[in-house]
């Protein structure tokens, strides 16, 4: 494996992400998901290919529309933007990953690759926002105004699932929302999470706290004011 990796490094040692893209969709044609929200299409399927893959570049590499359409593609920045608000949607992504989600699962081989794994791996990572963002929030922890995305890993690296949330949202529900959710073909039979920068002591004294503080309440009690006294909550 070493000497097949080092071989492949010495014929192709840089591979730009926009070939990586469009070779990707010569095998599948993952840009098939993309339809346009119009009820007619007045463009070419092969202009719009085209079209589709150097938007989805500026967006996966974070580069922006203007920076992409500098590489002298033939394409102007209204043409691009065009495509954004009639073809790119979140269902559509999400259907495109998938597509190629799966044929990256079928295409290991096992016995260089090991088998498809059924466990995945869930974490949340950090990007700056503008304030002017309604789920811009301050992050406690890391600092900083921004938002969340949550991503869903398997073993081999393949982002099954994400989605955008809030910093001060808990990363329990959207990580559950992603194992029930997600449109691969893998059957997810573990999943793995970190506690969000809380400890096992941390939860379980606040839990048991919790209880405490509850203990001696009165069933006859609002539902709502018995949760909000077993978060530590004020009603107003």
């Amino acid at each position: 494996m070493d000497r097949l990796k080092a071989d492949i490094n010495r014929q192709w040692q840089t591979v730009s992400l926009l070939d990586c893209l469009k070779e990707v969709d010569l095998g599948i044609h993952f840009t098939w998901h993309f339809k346009s929200v119009a009820q007619r299409e007045f463009i070419d399927r092969k202009p719009l290919q085209k079209r589709l893959l150097l938007h989805l570049c500026a967006m996966v590499t974070n580069a922006g529309v203007e920076r992409v359409i500098t590489g002298n593609h033939g394409e102007k920045y209204s043409d691009l933007m065009y495509v954004q608000r009639r073809f790119i949607r979140k269902e559509y992504l999400r259907e495109a990953t998938a597509s190629v989600v799966n044929e990256i699962l079928r295409a290991r081989v096992s016995h260089l690759w090991g088998e498809a794994t059924t466990a995945c791996a869930s974490d949340s990572k950090q990007f700056g926002a503008w304030d002017q963002n309604l789920l811009t929030e301050w992050h406690v922890r890391y600092g900083g105004r921004g938002v969340m995305i949550c991503w869903r890993v398997e073993k081999g690296a393949s982002c099954t699932y994400s989605q955008l949330k809030s910093c001060s949202s808990y990363e329990v529900a959207a990580k559950i929302e992603g194992v029930m959710r997600q449109f691969t073909e893998m059957a997810v039979e573990k999943q793995y999470m970190d506690s969000h920068g809380h400890s096992y002591r941390q939860v379980l004294q606040r839990d048991s706290s919790s209880l405490r503080s509850t203990a001696g309440y009165s069933n006859t009690l609002p539902m709502r004011s018995r949760r909000m006294s077993a978060l530590g909550l004020r009603g107003r």
